[in-house]
This record gives C-alpha cells, structure tokens and sequence, in this order.
C-alpha cells in the first residue's frame, strides 16, 4: 500500500530525534544524584550488555514515525532501524517485541501494510518477534525492543578508537534531506525510491565486516547525523579529520535548494556536536547538511586501522576520515589540506 504525497504530509514522517543537548539535560535532571554515576549519562552506547548466565545478550528499543510512501517498505524500515542497534554493537539480533501506534484516521489497511513489512524484515534478519504492545495515538509509529546476543565475546564499542585509526562509513547520507525535500514538493520520486533504498539496506553484512576487521569502535549513524554520532565516538584528547568530499551521498542532494539544510532538526545536532568539540574548517551549515541530518536506518561509522580497509571496503564501507590528537573535528575538503589545518 502506497500513500500520496499529500497523504504523507499528513500521516508519513521522518526520523525526529530529541535533540541531544535536551537528551542529556534531561537525564542529569531526572537522575539527580545519581547522574555522574550512571551509564545513561556516560556511555551512550547503541545497546545495552546484560550478563545472564555466563552469556552476554545486547537489548534495545527504538520506534518512530513510518517513513516515505510505501507503507510495507516503511515497516521493514522501522524494523532495521531498531535492529541497527544490535548491529552497532557487532551482535546478532534474535528476538523482539513489536511497539505500534495506530492513529485513528489513518487510511483503512495502512497499519497492516506496515506490520506486514515489519514482520518481514524480522524473518530476513533471523529474530523472532514474540509479541508486543499497541496504542492508539495522535501520530502512526511503529518500532521493535530488541534482545540480540554477542558471539565469541566479539563486542564492539563506541568508545575505544585510537588517535591514528581512520574513520570509515558504510552507507551514503542525505536520507532525512531527501524525505523532508520530498514532502516540500523539492524532491521527486526518483529521489524518494533512492532515499528509500539505502533506509531499506540492513546493517547485518557491515556489522560482520566490522567484527571480521576488529574494528576499534563503532556506531550506527542515525538521529544525531554523522557528526553527532562522530561526537560521541571521540574519547577526552581526541579528535578527527572529515574529507567532506570523500563522506557518500545520495545523489538526489544535489539538485535540492541549500536552505534545506536549515531546519531545526540539523541546527539542534550542530549544537549538540559544538557542545562536545570544537567545529572547525569548511562548517557553512549549508555545505555540511548531509554531515548533520538525522538518519533512518543509517549505516555504520566505524574507526579502524589502514589495513582494516580493504575487509570494509567489500562490504560498502567509504574511508571518510582520520581520529586525531587535538579536541576538534575539522572539516576539509581532501587529503591537500590536512596540513596546518589546526
């Protein structure tokens, strides 16, 4: 089932991130005393590492408003997107619940196009949905609590790059850009279907490469763009270089006008990042959209030595950047300007 374009401007959506300043404002605020000891306000991992038994299982929840216009392809997505998670992690998603929010005028047979691709993403990628909860709602959302398991102790974390390592990603950006544009009447259907591609593509294969590549850290980029994601990766004393021109996108960006990368979506993750680390060379924020935009289902940035390249670039995996010494994340254009650019 298909919505229009009018259709999805009423009912369809994008990923809306809580912006991450007021993320961490409050949790510090509704944890008290408590805040400076607390993972919640420390680690910001994908997924959260729970003993039981001798064995390590990773658990997740994720949800959000169903994407595009294709209500079966918005359901696998909403799907992936929670299992990312796992995936960040270097685990393997086994089990899940299923949490959905039905709006009361939503077109007749829409929800039961979207649960019927959600069901599908889960028996593609292996897990076992086992029930879930349902709720009637201003606005239609769909998403997955997930419980995966860690294989041979192959844990990945966000934190653990070192100064050196370089930075590589898995998928192009762009897909919250393409989705608004397209609502706005900015963007066609062509544009749509490419965005709609990559939100569709599982992180499982790239997770595996990763794992395999013993990569130093990773993360999935998803509601706080690359850049916030980035942000969060990058221990006390460190840094990183990002080749603008080197980071994929999707290249239905181009023909969209620059303003659309003034929203308050990307204004919020700029100051999110700015409030962690020093932004600096090429950051007119309408030549780093893409760099800033909330993602759906977005693909893995990883941080890793050289001769890890080669396994990731089997998979997909772009070599974008480089993790320095300095407390800054500069934005160049290429290679030639690396030097002096601090």
């Amino acid at each position: 089932m298909k919505l229009t374009r009018h259709q999805m401007n009423r009912w369809g959506g994008c990923m809306r991130k809580f912006a991450g300043n007021d993320l961490k404002d409050l949790l510090v605020a509704s944890l008290g005393e408590f805040a400076a000891s607390s993972s919640l306000c420390k680690d910001f991992e994908d997924s959260a590492v729970v003993e039981v038994g001798g064995l390590q299982l990773l658990m997740t929840t994720d949800m959000g408003p169903l994407v595009g216009t294709d209500l079966e392809a918005a359901g696998r997505i909403s799907a992936l997107h929670a299992l990312s998670d796992i995936y960040a992690r270097g685990g393997m998603p086994k089990w899940a619940l299923a949490t959905l929010i039905i709006q009361s005028d939503y077109p007749s047979g829409a929800m039961e196009a979207a649960m019927k691709g959600l069901v599908r993403a889960c028996q593609e990628e292996g897990v076992e949905l086992k029930g879930g909860h349902t709720l009637v709602g201003k606005e239609a959302m769909l998403g997955l609590g997930v419980v995966g398991i860690v294989q041979n102790g192959e844990l990945l974390n966000k934190i653990g790059a070192h100064i050196g390592d370089h930075l590589f990603l898995s998928k192009p950006l762009g897909v919250g850009m393409i989705v608004r544009g397209y609502a706005l009447g900015l963007a066609d259907d062509d544009a749509l279907d490419e965005a709609v591609a990559v939100m569709i593509r599982s992180n499982q294969c790239a997770s595996r490469a990763a794992v395999k590549a013993a990569v130093n850290a990773a993360t999935d980029v998803s509601g706080f763009g690359l850049l916030g994601h980035l942000s969060e990766m990058l221990a006390p004393g460190q840094g990183a270089l990002v080749y603008r021109d080197r980071v994929p996108v999707l290249t239905s960006i181009r023909a969209l006008p620059s303003q659309i990368a003034r929203t308050h979506w990307i204004e919020n993750n700029l100051a999110y990042i700015e409030r962690q680390r020093r932004l600096i060379g090429a950051i007119e924020i309408d030549r780093i959209g893409p760099l800033l935009d909330p993602q759906t289902n977005g693909g893995l940035l990883v941080a890793a030595t050289k001769s890890a390249g080669e396994t990731l670039s089997r998979v997909g995996f772009e070599h974008i950047g480089q993790v320095t010494d300095t407390d800054a994340i500069a934005i160049i254009n290429g290679y030639e300007q690396t030097k002096g650019c601090f």
